[in-house]
């Protein structure tokens, strides 16, 4: 053995070993850590911080100590913090590059613990800029109020009202209208032209003539005045006309003017839902807001937790670009168990909430599922929780195919007692939940980008309180807080980034019943003071149409007279004249014959 084994050798052999060991034992822990804040910190956003990180040989595996992940978009809370967690890892796949965790467990995990230094990390001016505009959405909407039950100003002030239109409209024409008029009346023959008319006549009608050349002349030029009067009386009846279209105009414009109140109110009655058969927006007024709060969290944290899940971006699917010159490339060959660089077989967790302590487990959680060939899987269970009886959640997140990921979410919180919960904030029907006993189930599927989401909430000894206590908004109030059981049905649909929330509760049919003849009656004194408002506008126009309307018909009048001159001007003068010519003529021919006998 001596022969084969050199003691200067063996000496060389054991120094190398052992100062690697040494190397290992001193740095290992902190190579570790190192990797754990670099990697975990570029993933998140923010600054991951590890106090401390063992690796332990017998049996193989590590332990990690308060790991504090930072919320990205609050430096000073942490989105998660682990007390402890502690896995055992696989020999064989580790020692080929692979990290396969094959069981792990964490105690002591809270959500949005306070940090005593910020987490945040210096991003770049591109990404800065592209969270500004969402900042702000957030702060806009959740500032937004919306007030269903609005005064009379309110409703003449935020809504079109078409009988406001009309009255202006109407103000305008009949301005405009006179004006055309004015000046179209002023162009057409007046009394000055009238009377030359009859003066030609007169003139062509009385003159004597004497011979039939001149009664041929004088016929001509009675055409001639003719033709003139004609085309006088034709524009005074074309005008004449517009008159009579103005006045059947004017009457009907202020005949719908009337009307037009009702139409309006049918419109706001509807917009509203005033009617007495209806009540169909309370659900959406007293819990649109809230219901808009609460999705607003969830989608954050859904954006959150979609981050860490693997998705389409390039780096789940093997790639075939040639290495560059002078390196190799690292090939994985097939076998029958394929494993990815990162997988945790099963994880369990202890989560610590202000209600209680709820048990996570987690299986075949990795970045790289298309290898694995398995979605992750997630169950959650927790009982006697303070305020609530059990909550239940089971999740399949299936990113085995990257260009068609599939995750569903179905959960259940039974025997939560709720307690002063803001439900409207308006100023006009403010309204809290005192206290009630629910239940909820949901399901939660996001299909690519497209998300659904269902919940249904059960609602028991419900107890109500509310400082409206005048008009329609205190009737509504009263026959709320006399409600005791309701339910509330919540969808969603579109997409992670803008989905569209819908809501729809017994609670209308329940109020309908109850308020019915109160809402009636409300109903009918704001519609009473809403068509004043409007009919005292449209009788400050009364006067305008009546006077324009008298207008027109004098107007009319005139023209009418003016016709009548010239129509009789073209029959009894012209018939004058031509008749007493003829006689003449035939007077003169038989005093020239008298002495000539046939």
């Amino acid at each position: 053995m001596l022969k084969i084994i050199r003691p200067a050798g063996a000496m060389v052999f054991l120094v190398v070993i052992t100062a690697i060991g040494l190397v290992w034992w001193l740095l290992a822990d902190w190579l570790v850590k190192a990797s754990i804040e670099s990697v975990g910190t570029k993933a998140v956003g923010a600054r991951v911080e590890l106090a401390s990180a063992n690796l332990t040989f017998s049996p193989l595996g590590f332990r990690l100590q308060n790991l504090q992940v930072t919320n990205p978009k609050q430096p000073m809370q942490n989105m998660i913090q682990f007390d402890q967690l502690v896995g055992s890892l696989e020999l064989e796949p580790l020692l080929m590059g692979l990290v396969i965790i094959k069981e792990m467990s964490a105690t002591g995990i809270r959500l949005d613990t306070v940090r005593q230094k910020s987490g945040a990390i210096q991003k770049s001016r591109t990404e800065t800029q592209s969270e500004q505009p969402s900042t702000q959405r957030s702060k806009q909407d959740s500032s937004t109020e919306k007030d269903s039950l609005p005064s009379i100003d309110e409703i003449l002030a935020k809504e079109s009202i078409s009988t406001l239109d009309n009255i202006k409209a109407l103000d305008d024409h009949i301005k405009t209208e006179r004006t055309d008029f004015d000046k179209n009346l002023a162009a057409l023959p007046d009394e000055a032209k009238l009377k030359q008319h009859e003066k030609r006549i007169k003139e062509l009608s009385e003159a004597k003539v004497k011979s039939v050349e001149e009664l041929k002349t004088r016929k001509q030029e009675l055409n001639t005045v003719k033709n003139d009067i004609r085309s006088d009386r034709d524009t005074l009846k074309k005008v004449r006309q517009q008159l009579k279209n103005a006045k059947g105009e004017l009457k009907q414009q202020y005949e719908a003017l009337k009307n037009s109140p009702t139409e309006d109110w049918d419109k706001i009655k509807s917009r509203y839902g005033l009617d007495a058969s209806g009540a169909n927006n309370i659900t959406g007024l007293l819990f649109g807001e809230s219901a808009q709060l609460w999705l607003t969290r969830l989608l954050a944290w859904a954006q959150q937790a979609q981050s860490l899940l693997p998705g389409d971006d390039g780096n789940n699917t093997p790639k075939s670009l040639p290495p560059p010159r002078g390196t190799g490339r690292y090939i994985k060959f097939a076998t029958a168990n394929p494993l990815p660089d990162f997988l945790i077989r099963k994880a369990k967790l202890s989560l610590e909430i202000p209600a209680g302590n709820i048990d996570l487990e987690v299986n075949d959680a990795t970045n790289q599922p298309h290898i694995l060939g398995r979605p992750m899987r997630l169950h959650t269970s927790g009982s006697n929780l303070k305020n609530a009886g059990s909550v239940k959640i089971d999740g399949v997140f299936d990113h085995v195919k990257p260009h068609a990921t599939k995750d569903t979410i179905t959960w259940s919180l039974s025997g939560y007692k709720m307690s002063d919960v803001s439900i409207s904030k308006s100023s006009s029907l403010p309204l809290t939940l005192s206290s009630a006993l629910s239940d909820f189930t949901g399901n939660i599927e996001l299909k690519g980008k497209v998300l659904t989401a269902n919940v249904d909430a059960k609602f028991n000894n419900a107890n109500w309180s509310s400082t409206a206590t005048e008009g329609m908004t205190g009737r509504i109030a009263k026959s709320i807080t006399s409600i005791r059981q309701f339910d509330l049905l919540g969808k969603l649909q579109g997409t992670l980034s803008s989905p569209k929330l819908s809501l729809r509760s017994d609670l209308d049919q329940q109020l309908k019943e109850a308020v019915s003849g109160q809402l009636k009656s409300a109903q009918n004194e704001l519609e009473a003071k809403f068509k004043a408002r409007l009919n005292d506008k449209i009788t400050s126009m009364a006067d305008p149409s009546k006077e324009h309307l008298a207008f027109l018909t004098d107007k009319e009048n005139s023209l009418e007279q003016r016709i009548n001159r010239l129509e009789k001007m073209l029959k009894t003068e012209l018939k004058s004249a031509t008749d007493t010519k003829k006689q003449e003529v035939k007077d003169k021919l038989k005093d020239k014959l008298k002495g000539f006998k046939f």
